[in-house]
């Protein structure tokens, strides 16, 4: 059975480190414990039916920045995970791990090794940023036509994403300048 402990303190009391590998080992940990945060905060808003206060532009638009929020966040998620994977004191704590521990731990960072190049491709299609070919295509895009058109690439689709979000924006733009 796998077990875990949970400490509260000061993070250097919590991620003392010894020399420059540990060191590396303990910045990940760290930087793991935040992450895993964040993806549990997206991961929430993202299924959320209703946030009021974050759906002043539109329900989908504030679900699809936190799916986009969270594609990045599995990709840094994978940067950590490679990170303690090559750390030799991150190896030497794994071997006095319990067998299951270290099934899960390896499962995990085969997933992210196996799984990478359509995570990243997923991520760049819907991630964090909006390109300038999506944000040209998009006001070509009527929603009509971004339901009903089949798309022949994923550039495309994601474009006719983006229109629908600029769509609504727009859209609570307009109700927002006729409320004033």
């Amino acid at each position: 059975m796998i077990t875990s402990r949970i400490k509260v303190g000061h993070p250097e009391r919590l991620f003392r480190y010894g020399d420059e590998d540990e060191k590396k080992m303990q910045v990940q940990f760290a930087r793991l414990c935040v992450l895993y945060d964040d993806l549990t905060l997206e991961f929430t808003a993202a299924n959320e039916d209703a946030i009021p206060l974050l759906d002043k532009s539109g329900r989908d638009n504030r679900r699809f920045y936190f799916v986009r929020r969270t594609l990045g966040t599995l990709s840094e998620l994978r940067g950590a995970i490679g990170a303690l994977e090559k750390s030799t004191t991150f190896q030497a704590r794994k071997a006095a791990w319990e067998h299951g521990a270290q099934k899960e731990w390896s499962e995990a960072a085969k997933f992210f090794d196996t799984n990478h190049k359509f995570l990243k491709d997923w991520r760049n299609d819907v991630g964090g940023h909006v390109h300038d070919s999506a944000a040209a295509f998009a006001p070509a895009c009527t929603p009509d036509l971004a339901r009903e058109r089949p798309v022949p690439d994923r550039r495309r689709r994601l474009a006719r994403a983006h229109a629908r979000s600029l769509n609504e924006s727009v859209d609570g733009m307009q109700t927002l300048d006729t409320d004033s």
